[in-house]
């Protein structure tokens, strides 16, 4: 659910509130608040995946899932650390970014949008690991 979510989101929903409001600036905005949730759904998805490893040491696959495990949980604090240091070029009074073409702001934007692939990406081959271990 929470993959699905977050690619349904970045790959329709932005798109869309961005063309209702006018701008990707504007739809910004909703995005950084909603980044708060979806941050918060990664990091209880992390705890839970973390449990499963721990608790389930018979799988086979675990070396694997382990890497795949920090990256998922990795990106996820690197994305806690990066929201404020992305939201602090952001004026939600005047909804504006405050490095005026924006420039040190869609850097910051993309690093932290790769960022989010990586942890997407991880989680993609994760749960297919969890899917071919499960049919043994």
């Amino acid at each position: 659910m929470w993959l699905g979510a977050l690619a349904f989101y970045a790959g329709i929903v932005v798109e869309v509130g961005a063309d209702v409001l006018g701008s990707h600036t504007e739809f910004g905005f909703i995005t950084r608040q909603v980044t708060i949730w979806l941050n918060t759904i990664g990091t209880a998805i992390s705890l839970i995946l973390l449990a499963g490893l721990v608790i389930n040491k018979e799988q086979p696959t675990r070396r694997g899932q382990w890497f795949l495990w920090f990256l998922i949980g990795g990106s996820q604090l690197t994305l806690w650390i990066l929201h404020p240091w992305l939201d602090a070029l952001l004026d939600p009074n005047t909804r504006s970014i405050l490095d005026g073409p924006g420039e040190a702001f869609y850097l910051r934007h993309r690093i932290y949008l790769w960022v989010s692939v990586v942890q997407w990406g991880s989680g993609i081959i994760y749960f297919r690991m969890l899917l071919v271990s499960g049919k043994r």
